[in-house]
């Protein structure tokens, strides 16, 4: 299968400048000094050398350049985005332009670009020529957004034939802007002799110079065609009395005159290759026709770029080694509109010939869809889906496909799957299932060997789909489906499907399946080089690690999924933002507070450009929690509500369902706890054999009766959730139930009890050293591993339970003599903090948005809780116990 190049490298480099120049040193002097400046533009017609003057002044400047060449082919801001992001990576390495699988605002783009390069030491150029290419209004809004948020470090050099449209007046005003124009690139009489006679060799008179220089007044292109002209001419005067007229009839004659000197295979060689935005030997050589040319052929067109680069015809070299080349644009437009008509498509179709065999589809495609091509072009299309996927290129990847005929991208069974898997990836899971029907549909009956791939590519998208949507049994079916439809050799599909029945599996309890299905994922996107597969899996391999107990572990594979996405320059995806939510979660775990919220500072900006709804679900519940341990309630309960809505507005996975819910529950409002607690209790009476949601609501129910004071409730619920997360691994469901069981006991009054019950808890914990399990649940587990360290524990366990004790506020370390059995739920703690800050119950009420006898209920329950018999001894008592710890 070809390989795919949507992004020309040779528009990343500044162009080489030719060793015989007219030297301009004060012009480029100008060009450095604005510089100094956020912007500088360098605005005259075509060939007034300005291509030439901002490279030059770009290898003078000092500071690295990202050079962009841009061509009519960058309509688009997505198209614009991958060049700047491609350019600004080479030139700064550590800024990144964040990229997207899917369309997202340019503003959230370019306001990350703006973060990282405020945080970058160095001065940066970026240079973009010939940005009078660019006619999409979206890029023009883009550029004026990073003008406006631009930060100090970097410079912007636009080089164009007309004024782009941005606030240039505003910028004027300001002193923001230097601007050089046609007045100033024009070629003074010295610089036009220099050139004429010293570049060009023509020894041309004063008066000839003159004359030359005043019609073209200057203008460098006119010239150079002048001297073309004149080159080898014998009448040079006729051909100096007949020089007038406006540029634009100017450029016209001396075309034809240029034309109409050079040799018929000169001039058939320039015609036909036109139609090239980027010439090289055997490609010019295939537009004879040939497939593929003959080394003499190819040997014949090296001679002809050759000649043409010495002799000054409007050629630009684009490499060091002159391998491969551009005609100046000008030059290009006018060839392509004296070639003769109908040669079009067949030079189109040669063209993408060649280049779709030599690996540059992303040239290639638009060269087939020039040419009618249209199957072609769906073919190539189809074939190079992944790979734009893996990087990301999900907007070029659109673009070939709504270029293509409406009734085609149905057509073809392959393409149709190719885009389900670009939408799944998005989270439009409603418009998957169409696509795939569409397939189905065209492939033939039967158990044709042929049509197997295909169906099985199916069964992988939607079992996909099924686990996205919470259907976990219907996913390991359609999973099966998949593997045995599925040729070994097919790692793509098959690597999808190992990741749906993984999924699936470790939310319906079968962690280890689960494990063996995400380790399989990892071999297969290894084996492929696919960085999106591989950083997918290592993070559900990762999570089930983690729900086994081993956190350690867990935290490893994500921080070498992150590792390996830094390496292969995945970093700054979308995708990404699953493992930094997912690692920022262990770390919370770890009691690791500030590093969880880093990582989730780092997801939140790239979920932006990547919008998946049950990535975007996680990564609010587990910054949720984190602001929660925090003491910011407010903060979590905004974070926990962000969860919820998406919940409601799209399909997520059961596990990410409940994760949300709990951050409800824990930071919510009473009406939405009590609401979540009930639908639970449904769920959990409903079900006979818990799986991994299952027993996270059976711990939500314990807690919540816990919190009741109903202690034999809790325990019928920790000892059921004990039976099966202890039969199906799931050792940190089994440590929270453990620890439930102890403050169960501990409640009842039986210590004995709830010491043996923390013991249990102790040793599911430490191999992960878990530490938020323990602090989560407040004063009463304090004090329950307070009296372990009197007890003859183990060394091992006992070491660990002393760590635990450390990690708790100042005033929960020590013994006490009265420990509230009953912990204060979230509300009670939000009332209890307007307590300390003296609020009244009024104000309280009118805060909270509560009845005054709603209020009056809470503070009893606080008082009550609290063993205090007024809120001043609340208040005291609560600081002791580390419940007011953001009040210290």
């Amino acid at each position: 299968m070809p390989t795919t190049e949507p992004l020309l490298r040779t528009k990343l480099r500044i162009p080489q400048t030719r060793d015989a120049r007219v030297e301009r040193p004060a012009l480029v002097q100008r060009v450095l000094d604005g510089l100094r400046r956020p912007l500088t533009v360098i605005a005259a017609p075509a060939g007034f050398g300005k291509t030439t003057l901002a490279a030059v002044a770009a290898a003078q400047c000092g500071m690295p350049v990202a050079w962009v060449s841009l061509d009519r082919g960058d309509r688009t801001a997505s198209g614009f985005l991958a060049y700047l992001a491609a350019a600004i990576g080479q030139a700064a390495p550590g800024v990144e332009l964040l990229e997207s699988a899917q369309p997202v605002p340019v503003e959230v783009v370019l306001a990350n670009l703006v973060n990282d390069l405020d945080g970058w030491r160095q001065a940066l150029v970026l240079a973009l020529d010939d940005y009078h290419a660019i006619s999409s209004a979206e890029v023009h809004a883009a550029l004026a957004f990073l003008l406006e948020h631009q930060p100090d470090n970097l410079r912007i050099l636009i080089a164009t034939r007309s004024d782009p449209p941005l606030p240039l007046s505003r910028l004027r005003a300001q002193g923001r802007v230097t601007e050089l124009r046609a007045a100033d690139l024009r070629f003074s009489a010295q610089e036009a002799a220099q050139f004429l006679n010293g570049i060009m060799g023509l020894e041309l008179d004063a008066g000839a110079v003159a004359l030359l220089e005043e019609r073209t007044e200057g203008w460098i292109a006119g010239l150079q065609m002048a001297a073309l002209s004149l080159r080898d001419r014998a009448d040079a005067g006729a051909f100096l009395a007949a020089f007038s007229g406006t540029q634009r009839y100017i450029l016209d004659y001396l075309i034809e005159e240029v034309l109409a000197v050079q040799p018929p295979e000169v001039q058939d060689f320039l015609l036909r290759t036109s139609v090239l935005e980027r010439l090289s030997a055997p490609l010019c050589a295939a537009l004879a026709g040939d497939e593929p040319p003959a080394a003499a052929q190819i040997h014949a067109a090296a001679d002809m770029l050759d000649a043409l680069d010495r002799g000054h015809l409007f050629l630009v070299a684009l490499d060091d080694s002159r391998g491969w080349y551009r005609y100046h644009h000008l030059f290009a437009d006018l060839l392509r509109a004296r070639r003769a008509p109908g040669v079009e498509q067949t030079l189109h179709r040669r063209a993408a010939a060649w280049l779709e065999a030599n690996g540059h589809t992303g040239e290639a495609i638009p060269h087939a869809l020039a040419a009618g091509e249209h199957a072609a072009a769906a073919r190539m299309v189809e074939n190079n889906t992944r790979e734009l996927l893996v990087r990301g290129e999900l907007n070029a990847l659109m673009r070939w496909i709504e270029a293509l005929p409406a009734d085609l991208r149905t057509s073809r069974p392959g393409l149709c799957v190719q885009q389900a898997y670009v939408l799944a990836f998005a989270g439009r899971l409603r418009e998957v299932q169409p696509l795939l029907d569409a397939a189905l549909e065209r492939l033939p009956e039967g158990n044709d060997p042929e049509a197997r791939p295909l169906r099985g590519a199916c069964a992988a998208v939607a079992a996909m789909c099924a686990v996205m949507a919470g259907q976990d049994a219907r996913a390991v079916a359609l999973a099966g489906d998949a593997v045995a439809l599925l040729p070994e050799e097919d790692a793509w599909n098959r690597s999808t499907a190992a990741w749906a029945r993984g999924y699936a599996l470790r939310s319906l309890g079968n962690l280890e399946a689960a494990r063996a299905a995400f380790e399989e994922q990892v071999m297969l996107a290894r084996r492929m080089g696919n960085i999106w597969t591989l950083v997918t899996g290592l993070t559900d391999l990762a999570n089930v690690r983690r729900a086994q107990g081993a956190l350690g572990e867990a935290r490893h594979l994500l921080e070498e999924a992150l590792s390996e996405a830094a390496q292969q320059g995945a970093r700054g995806l979308g995708y990404i933002a699953r493992m930094e939510a997912a690692l920022a979660g262990v770390l919370y775990e770890y009691n690791d507070l500030e590093a969880a919220r880093r990582l989730l500072a780092d997801a939140e900006q790239h979920l932006r450009q990547w919008p998946n709804p049950n990535h975007q679900a996680y990564a609010h519940a587990i910054h949720a929690r984190v602001l929660l341990a925090g003491g910011d309630l407010p903060g979590a309960r905004s974070e926990a509500q962000a969860g919820a809505d998406v919940v409601r507005a799209q399909p997520v996975t059961r596990v990410v369902r409940r994760i949300v819910e709990i951050a409800q529950v824990s930071a919510g409002s009473e009406t939405e706890a009590r609401a979540i607690l009930e639908s639970w209790r449904a769920e959990v009476d409903a079900d006979r054999l818990a799986d991994e949601t299952i027993e996270l609501a059976a711990l939500g129910l314990a807690r919540a009766a816990l919190a009741a004071g109903d202690a034999a409730a809790a325990h019928h619920l920790v000892m059921r959730v004990l039976r099966s997360a202890r039969q199906a691994g799931h050792m940190a469901n089994a440590a929270q139930a453990y620890l439930l069981g102890a403050l169960a006991a501990a409640v009842r009054g039986d210590g004995d009890s709830a010491q043996a019950a923390l013991g249990q808890a102790l040793l599911a914990a430490q191999p992960g050293h878990f530490a938020r399990l323990f602090l989560d649940e407040g004063p009463l587990a304090a004090e329950l591993l307070r009296r372990f360290m009197q007890g003859a524990a183990p060394g091992e366990l006992r070491a660990y339970a002393g760590w635990l004790l450390e990690q708790f506020p100042p005033g929960l370390r020590q013994s006490s003599d009265r420990v509230p059995v009953d912990p204060l739920s979230a509300r009670e703690l939000e009332v209890l903090a307007l307590l300390a800050e003296g609020a009244s119950n009024a104000e309280i009420a009118r805060r909270l948005v509560l009845a005054s006898g709603t209020v009056k209920a809470h503070t009893a329950n606080i008082y009550r809780k609290l063993d205090a018999p007024n809120r001043t001894a609340a208040v005291t008592r609560a600081r002791q116990l580390g419940l007011l710890r953001d009040q210290e």
